[in-house]
């Protein structure tokens, strides 16, 4: 399991995840932040980034806030090597 920082920025044509916000990854949704639905559209963009279940993603802090807190269950190594790799990423 691996815990880290995350800063949405909701109502884009396509979700991503890359780059950085400060020390927080960047994560890009396609909902905007209406019924909790940008946090639906965070969890699957997680979940795709980093190549695991929704089940597997889970919001700790900050559900109505740009700036959150997730937990990932998996292998912790592999989870940062992509957690590294995604913030390296500073495509716009």
């Amino acid at each position: 399991m691996i815990r880290f920082s995350v800063h949405v920025t909701p109502g884009v044509r396509h979700a991503r995840a890359g780059g950085t916000y400060g020390d927080a990854l960047r994560v890009r949704v396609g909902a905007h932040n209406h019924d909790g639905a940008a946090n639906g559209d965070l969890v699957d963009c997680l979940a795709r980034s980093f190549g695991v279940k929704s089940s597997a993603v889970r919001i700790v802090v900050g559900f109505r806030s740009r700036t959150k807190i997730v937990e990932l269950e998996g292998d912790h190594k592999v989870l940062n090597r992509r957690l590294v790799a995604l913030m390296a990423d500073q495509r716009p």
